[in-house]
């Protein structure tokens, strides 16, 4: 099954990229087989979570997963980069313990000593602009040297040029990919985001619950697939048309 199928499924005007993105990461945080996506076009967040624990059928619940996950969080750090254990809280922010110069690579070494999947670290707002901004002033600088005449073809030669020098431009600028996750900015919120994004590495051992684990992980998840806020998501919104993706 492929996104080329997409003319010839039910529902496949409303599931596009971003949606099909979405169920893929869903499957493989919670380890389960969501069948044909196209025929989950609509479905709300709250019946979600319930097909997912039908499938997953997870244990009974037996502890708070959260907690769980932020308990091992802390001890990978303080193993990893050699803090005090008492000096990591919930609350304690992640810049001070992955400052920028070396962020790429303890985040690596964290993801390593986890074995779990962390999250992908950013794009600052300001490389986007550098990347585009590069190109554009050599191209124009270049057209200005010859004295190119402003013409179609030219014009059309130049978008292809730009866009091809812009991608060029962002992957010599990757290093520069380094601002934490969406809602990642203390330790308590990238423990809820790695169990979001590894569920069922913690709910096989532990167990979970519909209501307070698979939901609450689940909103999570499609929170930061999304780029929304994790207060924005409700129970009761429909995949993909209430979370504005594709």
């Amino acid at each position: 099954m492929t996104l080329l199928d997409a003319d010839q499924k039910p529902g496949s005007n409303e599931i596009g990229e971003d949606t099909w993105d979405l169920f893929a990461a869903v499957e493989e945080s919670f380890g389960v087989d969501l069948g044909d996506y196209y025929e989950l076009a609509g479905i709300s967040v709250g019946d979600l979570a319930d097909r997912i624990s039908a499938l997953a059928n997870y244990p009974d619940e037996k502890a708070c997963l959260s907690a769980v996950a932020f308990f091992r969080l802390r001890q990978a750090i303080t193993e990893q980069f050699g803090f005090l254990r008492a000096a990591i809280h919930p609350a304690t922010s992640l810049r001070g313990l992955l400052p920028w110069i070396s962020r790429r690579s303890r985040w690596r070494l964290l993801e390593e000593r986890l074995e779990l999947k962390l999250p992908s670290l950013g794009w600052p707002g300001w490389v986007f602009g550098l990347a585009l901004l590069l190109p554009a002033s050599l191209l124009i600088a270049i057209g200005t040297h010859f004295g190119l005449r402003m013409s179609m073809q030219n014009l059309l030669w130049g978008v292809i040029v730009l866009f091809v020098l812009f991608l060029l431009t962002l992957r010599a600028l990757l290093p520069l990919a380094r601002a934490l996750p969406t809602e990642c900015e203390t330790v308590g919120e990238l423990a809820k985001v790695m169990l979001a994004k590894n569920y069922a590495a913690f709910a096989m051992k532990r167990g979970s619950s519909t209501e307070r684990g698979v939901m609450t992980a689940l909103r999570q998840l499609v929170a930061l697939q999304a780029g929304l806020r994790l207060e924005d998501i409700s129970t009761s919104m429909r995949i993909p048309a209430d979370l504005d993706i594709y």
